[in-house]
């Protein structure tokens, strides 16, 4: 749906040359179309952009950083899931979380989003992919993506402390300060979320977590 949209902008810029545009399309190497239209010089990053935000009556966000990006928000969310899907929270106001996103028409992860963040609502803004992967890159740290990196990350002397920490705590909501414990929970919730299920089982074994 938005590629038709980006094709009809550029052949209204360029005068219907239907052609080339074809043969762009043909050799984008699974680019997006949009990116494939900018890296080709036939229009810039900001004005195509722009003209698809005003068809889709959606903010163009340009730059990310000048509406306050929560960090807290970003790190709740798989990387997997921003890098597939293109899009990443910016911000939470009164329960309607605003989120960037290069395909604005793209709506089941938008969806998503709103159940891993427990939002009311999402108003949608449009990002370039690459400010959208630079937002990723800058507040995801590398490595935290899979489960088995996450678990990897634990250590022997952090898993003690953690454990340790279990034993002293009342509340197990109160244990949740080591920030690999945290991204791995939100990613078997997530997991659970997208497959719609109705527990979540964890069998440990000597080397292995299933």
């Amino acid at each position: 749906m938005l590629d038709r949209i980006v094709a009809e902008i550029v052949r209204q810029k360029r005068g219907g040359d239907a052609g080339a545009l074809e043969e762009l399309r043909r050799k984008r190497n699974g680019t997006s179309l949009c990116a494939a239209v900018v890296q080709n010089g036939w229009m810039t990053e900001e004005e195509l952009l722009s003209a698809v935000g005003a068809r889709l009556n959606v903010p163009y966000w340009p730059d990310l950083d000048r509406h306050g990006l929560d960090p807290s928000l970003v790190s709740r969310v798989p990387i997997s899931f921003s890098r597939k899907h293109r899009i990443v929270p910016v911000k939470m106001e009164g329960g309607v979380l605003t989120a960037a996103a290069a395909d604005p028409l793209n709506l089941e992860p938008l969806d998503d989003l709103r159940l891993i963040l427990g939002c009311r609502d999402i108003r949608v803004v449009l990002a370039s992919e690459r400010e959208i992967g630079r937002a990723i890159n800058r507040f995801y740290e590398p490595g935290s993506d899979t489960p088995e990196e996450m678990i990897q990350s634990l250590d022997a002397v952090e898993g003690e402390e953690i454990l340790h920490g279990l034993e002293e705590t009342e509340d197990l909501l109160d244990a949740g300060d080591e920030a690999p414990v945290i991204r791995l929970v939100n990613l078997i919730l997530f997991q659970a979320v997208k497959e719609r299920a109705s527990d979540i089982h964890i069998e440990p074994f000597q080397k292995e977590l299933k």
